[in-house]
């Protein structure tokens, strides 16, 4: 997508959301366990680029 991190972030699932201040470090497969589940990724709150990605096939 050519962004370059310097916009605010954010992975949600619906068990939790995780903000770019938090740190954490967690692969894709700890937060997309079995095929079908999703997660929304959010770029730049201000302009709100917003992506879902789902796990389609391990």
């Amino acid at each position: 997508m050519g962004w370059e991190n310097e916009h605010l972030h954010a992975f949600r699932t619906k068990e939790r959301g995780i903000e770019e201040d938090e740190e954490l470090e967690l692969a894709i497969g700890d937060l997309l366990e079995k095929e079908g589940s999703a997660l929304t990724y959010e770029y730049d709150f201000g302009d709100g680029w917003v992506h879902k990605i789902t796990l389609q096939k391990m």
